[in-house]
């Protein structure tokens, strides 16, 4: 009998990293210029270069923090006569807590700027068409 793991519900890490690569992609497979003004230099690739790190240092951060939590799975099924793995748990757990902690105000951080560029990508393309 085989015994099979359910995901955790809350668990978005392959929803990210699909959207980080379906990102990726779309920068690499625009061959379109982006219709701009001369003030909108700043809205253009810079911005999407600067999203595009600041997700993958939250993705390096996301994979650091999976690699501690596995460590705690493993250092929490040994089983010794001497339990030194206990302590070591306990550090890992709060290195682990305060790697969310971050992780969370860097996604807010990443939100909010792509909802800052979105909404200036919105301006800006209303503005193209006014004058056509």
């Amino acid at each position: 009998m085989t015994m099979s793991v359910m995901a955790d519900p809350r668990d978005r890490t392959r929803e990210f990293l699909s959207a980080i690569s379906a990102l990726k992609r779309g920068v690499q497979n625009s061959h379109k210029p982006p219709v701009s003004t001369p003030g909108d230099a700043q809205v253009g690739s810079g911005a999407m270069k600067s999203f595009l790190q600041d997700a993958a240092h939250i993705d390096k951060g996301v994979q650091m923090a999976l690699a501690r939590v596995r460590e705690v799975k493993s250092l929490s099924s040994r089983r010794t006569v001497f339990d030194d793995g206990e302590d070591k748990i306990n550090e890992l757990r709060h290195i682990i807590k305060q790697d969310f902690g971050g992780l969370s105000k860097d996604i807010e951080r990443l939100q909010e700027r792509a909802n800052t560029d979105r909404l200036i990508v919105s301006k800006s393309h209303t503005r193209s068409h006014a004058y056509t």
